[in-house]
Formats: C-alpha cells, structure tokens, sequence
C-alpha cells in the first residue's frame, strides 16, 4: 500500500494553504505524532489525515490502488479577539482542497489522480480548557496510486522522430522507444529501421547500392514520390510505390 504518498500529497497542499495562503507561522502547524505544542500567543492548527479502507484494483488496472479518507483540520486562534482569523484560515484550506480537483498528474507521477469530495465547515467547536477558539474544516478524500503496466498500441501518427528533419506533431514516444511488429535482421526499433533505411539511400545516392555502381533513379524517384504525398494521404499504402 502507498501510504506514506498519499498522506505526503494531501498533508504538503494543507501545509501549504496554511503557511503560504493563510499566512500562518510553519512552526505552529502539527502533523499526526509529531508533538502539539501550542504557541502561547498566535494562531495554529493541528492536521488529521486518516485512511479508511483502501481497495486494490487489480482488475483492469493492474498495479494501481485505489485508497480513501478523510482530512480534518482545527485551526485554533486567541480568545475573545473574534472569529476571523480562525475562518480566514480554513477558507485557504477550503480553497485549495477545491484546486486539488482540477490537479492532473505528470506521465512519471506514482500518484495518478486525486480528488477531495464533501468539504465541510468551517465549524465552530465548544471552548475547552485551552485559551483558544477552535474552528474546524474537513474533507473526504480519494486517490489513485500506481506505475501504469498495461501496455498500448501506438500508431505512426502518435510516434514522434528522435532526429525530426521537419516540422511534425507532437507524439507520446520516440522512435527508439517503438518495437517492430516484426523485427528482421537485427533491427528491433523503428529507430533502427530508420536508420537502415537512411544508409541504404545513402548507398543508392552515392552509386553504391547496386549490382551497376550507379545510383538507381527510380528508387529515388519512388522515395521522393513517397515523401510528397505522405502528409496529403494522411498515411500511405507502401504497395503503391
């Protein structure tokens, strides 16, 4: 299970709604375990982040989990100095949990999606001993965690050229990184076809490629042909040529 990721994603987006957006001092805001000491004057806030039961989804996914929880926050601020600073700082919370939902993850990111449901508060708790108001904010929360291993079928119009001669589209791979159907004579990458391909024209230019020494106009005259109408067809039937 990706405990720790999890907890690390959320705790670090509150950290920073507290400290950055609410403006409080780092010092004075409390992880699970790590020790409340209340400050004797200021403001601070203690960060619960529970988990309840994760599912592992190894059906059509395999590798991920999904996991659930909730995230509580208690923001404590002087007494009888109103209740402002208390919900100011749990609508920098509110706010951010709301960004966390429009959040998409890079193509290397182990956390593959995340998302708060049900933001609550911010309420007002009952005095206790302590010489603070106390206001609590809260959320449900959902995350996916997992390196991809199903695999996919990529196309030529999705591949992108290592060493582009031209203007082309942005792909979701590199040549060197696309398997041969088919691999022949050594060459398993379409980056090694590529390869083949351009010392053979280099041979066939240079009069070195066939049983005449000449170069072969016509194979030249079927690449050139095969160049020009490649974009227009949007593909190509090799038979053609």
């Amino acid at each position: 299970m990706s405990f720790q990721i999890v907890r690390g994603a959320f705790e670090s987006e509150a950290y920073k709604a507290l400290t950055v957006d609410a403006g409080l001092d780092p010092a004075n805001v409390y992880f699970d375990n790590v020790g409340e000491t209340p400050p004797t004057s200021g403001v601070y806030a203690t960060v619960n982040f529970s988990f309840s039961t994760p599912v592992v989804d190894t059906v059509s996914c395999e590798g991920l989990e999904n996991l659930q929880g909730s995230l509580s926050v208690n923001v404590y601020t002087p007494k009888n100095q109103g209740s402002k600073a208390g919900e100011d700082a749990c609508l920098a919370l509110m706010r951010n949990w709301q960004a966390i939902n429009r959040w998409k993850p890079e193509p290397d990111d182990v956390l593959r999606r995340a998302c708060t449901r049900e933001i609550e508060g911010p309420f007002t708790i009952a005095p206790d001993s302590r010489p603070h108001h106390v206001n609590n904010v809260s959320c449900t929360w959902m995350a996916r965690v997992g390196e991809l291993t199903t695999t996919s079928v990529l196309t030529t119009r999705q591949v992108q050229l290592t060493h582009p001669t031209r203007s082309v589209r942005d792909g979701s791979a590199n040549t060197d990184q696309v398997v041969l159907t088919h691999p022949v004579s050594g060459l398993k990458t379409q980056e090694d076809a590529n390869q083949h391909f351009a010392e053979r024209i280099e041979l066939l230019e240079a009069g070195g490629g066939g049983g005449t020494g000449g170069t072969d106009p016509n194979v030249i005259k079927r690449i050139e042909q095969l160049e020009n109408t490649h974009d227009d067809h949007q593909g190509h039937d090799s038979g053609d040529y």
